[in-house]
């Protein structure tokens, strides 16, 4: 298919008479607008980071939309979780796949829509395995992805860790404060009320094309400013501590021997 890609991506279907309840007390968007297609953390106990994905509800049923290196240990975690809960939950990453394009497909997908973290990102399409069309582009999703900083867990967080609502979790659309409990809402809620969210993600473009920069700190002199989520190219996704880049901003920034061009706060905050 012209201007589309296929996204590496594990699909996992719930569905049942419980699902719904079972969704919304694990996941920190409200499962009540799944209909237009969300994008969800499921939390540690004291809100660390677990999985992010897109969660989309058809007549029946919902469909989880992960990256593929973690569908094995999200379908687990889920199976834990379920107990008693009417529903049944499956692997269903052979019947269908997930496409990006820049536009949305009306035509051949079971459901499409628009990524939900940020107006300027694409469209996302649920399309049976057995499609024959062909996708064309190549790394259409990363160069979007590089361009507006967007955060993807499975790459840019760090597992019982990362706090999502430092890396813009809010921002990208991720949590509801209205909606009610969920696994880790508490530390989530008292982080955003109490104003101390001390740092940011930035987008950095470096003086040539690095690769292997994930983790790797950032230096101004001899003051570590924060450190690489990911990278692409001659872009990178940093998690900034915002008194240490405000502090000054005339000394050269330095990772892992590139100098950094440009830097500045994600687009979407």
């Amino acid at each position: 298919m012209l201007g589309a890609e296929k996204l590496e991506r594990g699909l996992i279907k719930l569905q049942g008479e419980d699902s719904f309840k079972f969704l919304q007390g694990l996941v920190t968007n409200d499962v009540k607008l799944a209909s237009k297609g969300i994008y969800c953390f499921l939390l540690t106990a004291n809100g660390r980071y677990l999985f992010d994905f897109f969660l989309i509800e058809l007549e029946f049923y919902y469909i989880i939309d992960v990256a593929l290196t973690q569908k094995d240990e999200l379908l687990a975690k889920l199976t834990l979780y379920k107990m008693r809960s009417k529903l049944s939950i499956s692997d269903v990453s052979d019947e269908y796949i997930v496409t990006y394009s820049r536009s949305i497909i009306t035509n051949d997908a079971i459901f499409s829509y628009q990524d939900p973290r940020y107006t300027k990102l694409g469209f996302r399409s649920l399309m049976l395995n057995s499609n024959p069309q062909y996708y064309e582009e190549h790394n259409l999703y990363l160069q979007d992805k590089y361009n507006y900083s967007i955060i993807d867990g499975s790459v840019d967080m760090i597992k019982d860790k990362s706090i999502p609502i430092e890396y813009g979790a809010e921002h990208l659309n991720a949590i509801s404060y209205s909606k009610g409990c969920y696994v880790g809402q508490e530390v989530i809620s008292r982080t955003k009320y109490q104003g101390v969210i001390r740092k940011s993600i930035m987008k950095i473009e470096l003086d040539r094309p690095c690769v292997g920069l994930s983790g790797q700190d950032i230096f101004q002199g001899s003051n570590k400013l924060g450190s690489i989520c990911s990278s692409f190219e001659n872009k990178a996704i940093a998690l900034i501590r915002n008194e240490n880049y405000n502090a000054n901003q005339e000394e050269p920034l330095i990772v892992d021997n590139a100098i950094i061009t440009r830097i500045s706060k994600a687009c979407w905050y």
